[in-house]
């Protein structure tokens, strides 16, 4: 995914004070807060017992923020598919697909190729095909809160493929596409996909009919699947803008099942990148943090929980202390667990009567793996194709999957005469509505040096975490064998016979189930943060003592 770098030029040339900020003002009309310290607390994973303890129940809680909402508010400016949390009614929302003809395309040659086509483009987005379509694989993932609907425009020609070389000449093509293209013979009503009424095209979805560079053996690396939101587009409420974009070659409907078959794992991964997800796999390929087998990493299984979490599909139990979840109720309730640091607080918002959670903090996550979930089986058992997923090479059963989360945001706030700036770790919402939100955290080393071409640390005037490695990641996947607990900086990435670096899949090894204990003593190196003497840093120091026990 390629994201746009102009959002931290425009923030951070309001910046010219730096200092650590802790949370918002709290509010004891509005709150009550709970200090908790449970070092040394035991959580007991139960096939029999009740769920008991220090725990919060998922419908005792109120996420604080989704991507979507935090965006709506206060991120600096990227717009995703607007989406409904646990709690509120399911939603709708139209996607707009337009189809891009290039001049000097092999593909389509004739009427009869040009339907063919278009059938295999519907099928991927929301038809029939052996794994699941990006309509049904949402819907799924969403527990039903989200129904997607892709809507196909008549092609539209320009000229030839080589011209299109960069983002910024993929949108003007997708924009004209949308402003003078149409749908069955007639104009195209922007309106018609802009679902929160904000002025802008919820998102939209380019099919283009030329191959892929790798494909083609082109240099023109702009001719891949990629994600992109053009910030500098302004809002019109009377006729919606396009903004935010997929783009994808045709090719990839043939990549898992061949030419008969329409494949749609890529469009699902790139529409995971419209919702507002990152990727979950190292650009550079120093590190593995999730283990491939994941729909934002290798293109492959189902979303984790962190993922649904994050989008607000699933609300957590919250372990505090000494508590017992039942299995069978974690199950049913399509939820996951989450385990707090020693030292933390519980806000309780006195309107709902809930608690609140922000996803976009630290703290460990556990997750039931169903592996006859369709999205895992299918892959799974198959051996994916373009990933070669042999059996002894990923997941054959069913298991619990552990996840160390370190996402906190990065909380700037323009007081007047003094600027802020830190990560901001509460549960609570950021009442000033004079800061932002900046996500900085990514799963790739040097991270936002990678990402933008602004180097975000200097700007900060912060020492780089290292000059080689980040040393953090947004979520990271604990092995249950400590034999896959490999150096962090290079976590889950190994040196083939041929000298060749290579990613190491998750198997059944990664797997926590009956009978199984976790330490985090014994798994120190996965909480490793690695950062030196900057004054906006991670601080683990020993924040995770929680054992759990899998009875």
């Amino acid at each position: 995914m390629k994201v746009s770098s102009l959002n931290l030029k425009n923030i951070f040339s309001l910046l010219t004070m730096f200092a650590m900020t802790s949370c918002g003002l709290f509010n004891a009309d509005k709150y009550d807060r709970k200090v908790v310290n449970h070092n040394e607390a035991k959580l007991n994973i139960s096939e029999s017992e009740e769920t008991s303890g220090d725990v919060i129940l998922p419908s005792d809680v109120k996420l604080t923020y989704t991507r979507s909402k935090l965006n709506d508010d206060y991120l600096d400016g990227h717009k995703y598919i607007p989406s409904p949390m646990v709690g509120e009614e399911s939603k709708t929302v139209k996607i707009l697909v337009p189809l891009i003809h290039f001049q000097d395309s092999p593909i389509i040659i004739s009427s009869v190729n040009r339907a063919t086509v278009e059938e295999k483009i519907e099928a991927a987005f929301q038809g029939e095909n052996p794994f699941l379509s990006v309509k049904e694989f949402y819907k799924r993932a969403s527990n039903n809160l989200i129904n997607l609907e892709f809507v196909l425009t008549d092609w539209y020609e320009v000229g030839n493929s080589g011209s299109c070389r960069d983002e910024v000449k993929t949108f003007s093509i997708i924009d004209e596409a949308v402003r003078n293209g149409k749908i069955d013979g007639n104009a195209i009503n922007t309106n018609d996909f802009d679902s929160n009424k904000d002025g802008y095209i919820d998102a939209v979805y380019a099919i283009y009919d030329v191959h892929n560079f790798k494909n083609s053996k082109s240099e023109n690396q702009n001719l891949w699947a990629y994600t992109f939101d053009n910030v500098n587009v302004t809002p019109n409420k009377s006729k919606p803008k396009t903004r935010h974009f997929s783009w994808a070659s045709y090719d990839f409907l043939d990549e898992g099942y061949g030419e008969v078959l329409s494949d749609p794992h890529t469009l699902i991964h790139e529409t995971g990148h419209l919702f507002g997800l990152l990727d979950y796999y190292d650009y550079n390929a120093n590190i593995s943090p999730v283990c491939a087998l994941d729909m934002m990493d290798y293109n492959v299984c189902d979303d984790n929980a962190y993922s649904k979490m994050s989008l607000g599909w699933m609300n957590p139990y919250i372990v505090y202390g000494n508590a017992t979840i039942n299995a069978g109720e974690l199950k049913k309730n399509n939820a996951c667990v989450v385990i707090l640091s020693d030292k933390n607080e519980l806000t309780l918002e006195k309107s709902t009567n809930k608690y609140l959670f922000n996803p976009f903090n630290e703290y460990m996550l556990l997750e039931y793996f169903d592996f006859n979930e369709k999205a895992n089986y299918v892959d799974l058992v198959s051996g994916y194709d373009p990933v070669k997923l042999e059996g002894n090479k990923s997941y054959t059963k069913s298991g619990y999957k552990l996840y160390h989360i370190n996402n906190p945001q990065l909380l700037i706030t323009d007081s007047g005469d003094t600027k802020k700036c830190g990560f901001y770790y509460s549960n609570e919402y950021v009442e000033s509505k004079n800061s932002l939100l900046q996500n900085i955290v990514t799963n790739t080393t040097k991270g936002e040096k990678n990402r933008a071409e602004t180097d975000f640390f200097d700007i900060l005037g912060l020492e780089y975490i290292d000059d080689k490695f980040d040393y953090f990641n947004e979520i990271t996947l604990i092995a249950k064998e400590t034999k896959h607990e490999n150096s962090y900086e290079h976590l889950y990435v190994y040196i083939d016979e041929n000298n060749e670096k290579k990613i190491e899949n998750a198997t059944n090894e990664f797997l926590f189930d009956k009978g199984d204990t976790f330490k985090p003593v014994n798994y120190k190196n996965y909480f490793v943060h690695g950062a030196k003497s900057n004054s906006l840093r991670f601080d683990n120091n020993e924040l995770f003592s929680t054992e759990i026990y899998f009875n």
